[in-house]
């Protein structure tokens, strides 16, 4: 057992990390299918692609945890996640948003399976199922988390952008 503990905050942060990135723009799914002049039907597959693709990186960032480390495996998952949020934003085509969303799916499972990892690496019996507890209640409200954060930043990029059309027609 290592002495090292993992804290409580950043357990909870990695834990619900995939679930709040995989609603957090549920809000706007109308929004992007505009945009991409594609359906309502072909927009939600952004969601149901995310969960197949989050399958896999479980699989692989499990594996990896074991082989290379728990950190070393950490950090190439998020920043897979970080590139691909990216590619998503700067995307000019629906198809090109779509392999960024399984992209970052494949990446952000790395959230759920490391740390599950790492807090039984870093807790004993008792405190280890007061862990999973825990991290149970978070993942339980994380999706709820994720739609609020998505609509309120939704709203507030709407709010910004009527603002700044309103100044422009000043």
């Amino acid at each position: 057992m290592h002495t090292r503990t993992f804290s409580l905050t950043l357990a909870t942060a990695l834990m619900m990390f995939p679930q709040i990135a995989e609603t957090i723009y549920s809000p706007v799914l109308t929004d992007l299918a505009v945009h991409f002049s594609v359906t309502p039907d072909i927009a939600s597959q952004t969601l149901s692609s995310y969960f197949v693709a989050f399958a896999f990186g479980v699989v692989f960032w499990g594996r990896a945890c074991d082989v290379i480390g728990r950190r070393l495996s950490m950090l190439p998952g998020l920043s897979v996640y970080a590139t691909a949020c990216l590619v998503a934003v700067l995307s000019y085509d629906f198809s090109f948003v779509l392999l960024a969303r399984v992209t970052a799916a494949f990446g952000a499972a790395v959230g759920s399976v490391g740390t599950q990892t790492m807090i039984r690496d870093c807790y004993s019996r008792a405190q280890l199922a007061r862990m999973f507890a825990l991290m149970g209640i978070a993942i339980a409200l994380s999706p709820s988390i994720g739609l609020l954060a998505g609509a309120l930043l939704a709203g507030f990029l709407a709010i910004k952008g009527y603002s700044l059309a309103l100044l422009l027609r000043l």
